[in-house]
């Protein structure tokens, strides 16, 4: 069973729900959350200025980069948010021109899937050692714990693949702004994943109410009465 940050999560939040997704595979109520699409097209603009970023680009090339995918990759329908992913961009162009002066070549690779079993994960940014991940919205300073297993699992699946890691850092794209992940041991991480497996094998999948029940895709599978399915969505 190998096991990815979002569905450790999911475990971890409603462990029902991890069970109607991944075991029972019901099909999910199709709730389109926007902020979730507006995460994905900015991941998309960032991979692809990568792709298109020539080597040891000068300033001049990383702000005509930017250009060109903000060009290319803006989706339409969120022709109201146009101002936010320029502040965005922006924000991430500083980042790149103090990394570039740093060091001109492209990093190590970016968007890369990594397995080492029982761990999977996709890895934003990769480059000697330093491992960053993209966060369009700010990061409180005050670390979840699933922010730390979602680092710790980027370690983990990284060093067991051969590749050093100096540092875990998140990076709020909304913000500027850096956040290190704490180090935290493998037997913490392994300790997660054992309580996890544990409870899977014995058959127990409690059903977890909370806030995230009104925007969660298998509410109807559940079927809790006392949740709106409709409040709080846009």
């Amino acid at each position: 069973m190998l096991v990815s940050p979002t569905s450790i999560d999911i475990f971890f939040e409603c462990p029902y729900k991890w069970k109607l997704t991944y075991i029972d595979q019901k099909k999910p109520l199709p709730i389109v959350d926007k902020e979730r699409l507006f995460g994905a097209m900015i991941h998309n603009m960032l991979k692809a200025y990568y792709d298109n970023l020539p080597e040891n680009p000068s300033e001049e090339e990383i702000s005509t980069t930017i250009e060109k995918v903000i060009r290319d990759y803006f989706d339409p329908t969120f022709q109201r948010r146009e101002q936010r992913v320029r502040n965005i961009m922006e924000n991430f162009k500083k980042f790149e021109l103090q990394r570039v002066r740093r060091q001109k070549a492209k990093p190590d690779f970016v968007e890369k899937k990594f397995v080492y079993e029982p761990f999977s994960g996709v890895i934003d940014f990769y480059n000697s050692g330093e491992v960053i991940d993209w966060k369009v919205r700010g990061v409180s300073t005050l670390m979840t714990m699933s922010h730390i297993r979602q680092g710790k699992i980027y370690e983990y699946i990284l060093k067991n693949n051969g590749l050093p890691v100096r540092v875990v850092r998140f990076f709020s794209l909304e913000l500027g702004e850096f956040i290190a992940v704490p180090r935290v041991s493998d037997d913490w991480l392994m300790r997660q994943y054992q309580q996890m497996k544990e409870q899977i094998n014995s058959g127990t999948f409690k059903k977890v109410i909370g806030n995230h029940c009104r925007k969660c895709e298998q509410i109807l599978n559940c079927q809790f009465g006392e949740v709106s399915m409709w409040s709080d969505l846009e």
